[in-house]
């Protein structure tokens, strides 16, 4: 019950819960769970100011916070976890909401009063306020800022969504649809993930704006306005693809391992561009991920990172722990997604690999090559060369190798040995059609290789050197 205060100038309502969030289920409850309090201005704009609030839970735990100066209060357990919103921040000590069962909680600041009694709470939703009732729905979490869909007198103006059309040819149509207002300005970027391009503009919006013959394969777009009280909508971060062209591919699946090396799957970025990775997942599999990944980077998820790094037996593999579940030996599916977007997906049985083999979706051969890229995934990534070799064999000390290299930026062009060591380097001018003469005289009779690089990836060409 919500008890409101009126003086004889001016009327002021108190402060009163709005949202409480009793069962997060990415995070333990510890670092997720939170109470919100909604701090009202009166009529001339000043914030009512007792001097502390109090909040007692199950009449018997009781915290007294200051009364803070801004308009919105969250109490959390751990100051690492305070919202960056401009919102206060208190700790809720030794309070704790319980997931199981009912829970009854006063608020107190000077002749102010507010007790709620929530019901048995949701995993994953919290109780929101609708407007100034005493009637609490279950929601999404509003976590530091206002909800504009149960809280009255909140100022929004935000990007409701981003609808993308595809015209073909490579060509889009982006067209930025705005909630909560009428006309804001909008500072969008967007980037080609393939051909490393971007542009930006700052653009006045009225009700929408479209953006027509967008050129891209795969483009990153991001969007903002102005921050306002609600902080979901003020920007947009988002991705769109053709068609078989995600920038992010599953390039290897070990579904079946020989024991004691744990279930490990491979994810490849074969853009131009580095790649963040925290709202992208395993379809319907553990959270999100963190971090980014380099262009032609690859990055390897298993449960147990400590066990794979040891059953492999060196360092320089890029691994990532989530809990995967368990990966069905006989035959099952795996996708990545973004969001609800299905960026790429696989599937698996006993006619496409036999155990312990590991798959490479792409070419659907077996392999077994964890943080690379090899010579059988060329449909894997956009091929940035081409290559003509004048012989794979030569006579040592009487003929020569020649190859031309035709790339559009310069990279490594080396000659190794049968052992992989590095007999002579040179790099590739980029745009430059010249064939280029190997010395091949400090090579011993047998195998030999010419290598081009493609950032992490290696293409190996196999030549023998006669007597």
């Amino acid at each position: 019950m919500l008890i409101l205060a009126f003086s004889a100038d001016d009327a002021w309502a108190c402060p009163r819960f709005v949202e409480f969030f009793p069962d997060p289920t990415d995070v333990p409850d510890q670092q997720g769970e939170f109470v919100e309090i909604r701090l009202e201005k009166n009529e001339v704009g000043n914030v009512f100011a007792p001097e502390s609030i109090s909040v007692l839970a199950d009449g018997k735990k009781s915290l007294k916070v200051p009364y803070p100066r801004v308009e919105r209060l969250v109490l959390v357990h751990d100051s690492a976890y305070c919202p960056k919103t401009g919102t206060a921040c208190g700790l809720l000590g030794g309070i704790s909401l319980p997931n199981s069962r009912e829970i009854s909680w006063v608020l107190e600041a000077g002749s102010c009063r507010d007790s709620v009694t929530l019901a048995v709470p949701k995993a994953g939703k919290s109780f929101q306020r609708v407007k100034f009732s005493d009637e609490w729905i279950l929601a999404e979490p509003s976590f530091g800022f206002g909800n504009p869909f149960y809280e009255e007198g909140v100022s929004d103006c935000g990007i409701e969504r981003l609808d993308a059309e595809f015209l073909g040819k490579g060509a889009w149509s982006l067209r930025f649809v705005l909630s909560g207002c009428d006309s804001t300005w909008l500072k969008y970027d967007l980037q080609d993930l393939y051909s490393g391009k971007g542009r930006s503009d700052s653009v006045l919006v009225r009700r929408g704006f479209t953006l027509d013959s967008v050129a891209g394969e795969a483009i990153w777009i991001r969007g903002r306005v102005s921050p306002d009280e609600v902080a979901f909508n003020d920007s947009l971060d988002t991705l769109i693809f053709m068609p078989g062209k995600s920038p992010l591919v599953l390039s290897e699946i070990h579904h079946c391992p020989n024991e004691p090396e744990p279930e490990w799957v491979e994810v490849y970025n074969r853009s131009e561009a580095l790649l963040p990775l925290d709202k992208i997942r395993f379809c319907d599999r553990g959270g999100p991920w963190s971090g980014f990944l380099e262009s032609d980077g690859s990055l390897v998820f298993t449960k147990d990172t400590a066990g794979l790094r040891n059953y492999l037996g060196f360092r320089d593999v890029k691994l990532f722990q989530t809990p995967l579940g368990y990966l069905n030996n006989s035959g099952g599916s795996l996708g990545i997604c973004y969001g609800d977007k299905v960026l790429d997906s696989a599937y698996w049985d006993k006619t496409l690999v036999t155990c312990p083999s590991g798959l490479n979706p792409l070419t659907g051969r077996p392999e077994n090559t964890p943080g690379y890229q090899g010579n059988r995934n060329e449909t894997l990534r956009k091929k940035k060369f081409s290559y003509k070799i004048s012989s794979r064999v030569v006579q040592k000390g009487r003929s020569s190798l020649l190859v031309l290299v035709e790339c559009e930026s310069q990279i490594p062009l080396k000659l190794l040995d049968s052992m992989g060591r590095v007999r002579w380097k040179t790099t590739v001018p980029a745009n430059q059609s010249t064939w280029m003469k190997i010395p091949t005289d400090s090579l011993d009779v047998g195998v030999a290789y010419v290598s081009i690089a493609e950032g992490k990836a290696e293409t190996l060409i196999g030549i023998l050197v006669r007597p």
